[in-house]
């Protein structure tokens, strides 16, 4: 049996992409899911192309994230989830809460 050792949020952070990283290039992980909607996504992508070690290339997924950083949709009918700036504003309690109120878990979703 072939196991799959998966790491989430690269992109989080620089240092949390750094330490992804070494992993993958150490052939210890072998997908990753990348979380483009942070401030740093566009640093911590150009880090991967210039570090990763072609005998080790990762699958890779999105990390769908609906709690942290900035949504990359138009922000626009989306003021249960994200404030003026566009910057996620919710935490998991309080989509727990919409998810029992019919109205807004219909606009959430």
């Amino acid at each position: 049996m072939k196991i799959d050792v998966h790491a989430d949020d690269y992109g989080l952070t620089l240092n949390t992409s750094k330490d992804i990283m070494e992993g993958i290039n150490a052939g210890k992980l072998h997908s990753i899911s990348i979380m483009p909607n942070t401030t740093c996504f566009e640093e911590t992508k150009e880090y991967f192309y210039k570090n990763i070690d072609e005998n080790h290339m990762p699958r890779i997924s999105v990390h769908l994230n609906f709690m942290e950083g900035y949504c990359v949709s138009d922000k626009a009918g989306l003021s249960y989830l994200v404030d003026s700036e566009g910057l996620f504003c919710i935490s998991w309690g309080t989509l727990v809460k919409y998810n029992y109120n019919f109205t807004v878990r219909k606009k959430v979703k």
